[in-house]
């Protein structure tokens, strides 16, 4: 228990930064593309017995160097990014066929909050460190880069580096996290405290705050609803976050 704890806790505060930052840099795409081409991780589990979430950190930063490679131009690379998500997806599916359904294909794709480990708690918390120092000494240029790379340029910020920077760590966090929440949730679970945080925030420092209350709350109280009902965590997290949605978006009406 005390894993699963650690684990949600390190995980809410990373995705709820991260959620942020997606939706200033209008990235949205890249949480459900990345989070199904970490599917393929299953394989290498299977083949290398490589522990799932060393391997689903393999696989989305491979993904996240692969797209950017293989993009023909920048503006490219979201369509380069559905490829290769499309691609492992399929490599999935048909080495499950051809291996006799031997991947827990059922547990990737809603989340086993039991699954959590050390490995898991040691890098959630290892990314939430990088991100809080990220965010100290890079927090006014990552909010230039945000509003226009242009005019991060004139000012000397290289923009590229940091929205490298940001998909590489949004890739291991998202790797880590979808052990918990699974590849149908994930973007979500991303996304939805983010959005509720933007309702009620007056400056960039605040919507972080409150993305990452709101997440953190709600993952406790779900885990709490999921282990009293015996029902999945990540449902009844996404349904609590989407009831806060309606809730917020009556309210700022």
């Amino acid at each position: 228990m005390t894993y699963i704890i650690a684990s949600l806790f390190f995980s809410s505060i990373n995705l709820g930064i991260l959620g942020c930052i997606v939706l200033w840099q209008r990235l949205i795409n890249i949480g459900d593309t990345l989070a199904h081409a970490i599917i393929f991780s299953l394989v290498i589990e299977y083949f290398f017995h490589v522990p799932l979430a060393i391997g689903s950190i393999i696989v989305a930063l491979v993904f996240i160097l692969s797209s950017s490679f293989f993009a023909f131009k920048k503006s490219d690379q979201n369509i380069s990014m559905i490829v290769f998500s499309s691609a492992m997806i399929a490599l999935t599916i048909l080495t499950s066929e051809i291996v006799g359904g031997s991947f827990k294909l059922k547990d990737f794709m809603v989340g086993d909050i039991l699954s959590s480990g050390y490995i898991e708690v040691l890098t959630s918390s290892s990314i939430g460190l990088i991100l809080i120092m990220f965010l100290h000494f890079k927090f006014k240029e990552l909010v230039l880069v945000s509003v226009s790379s242009e005019l991060a340029s004139v000012n000397g910020i290289n923009s590229e580096r940091i929205k490298f920077f940001v998909n590489m760590i949004l890739a291991v966090s998202i790797a880590i996290s979808i052990q918990l929440i699974g590849i149908l949730l994930m973007t979500s679970f991303l996304i939805i405290p983010a959005s509720i945080a933007r309702m009620f925030s007056k400056s960039p420092k605040q919507m972080i705050f409150l993305s990452v209350l709101i997440s953190t709350l709600v993952s406790f109280i779900s885990l709490i609803l999921s282990i009293s009902f015996d029902v999945g965590f990540s449902a009844c997290a996404i349904l609590s976050l989407a009831s806060l949605y309606v809730c917020g978006s009556f309210m700022k009406r």
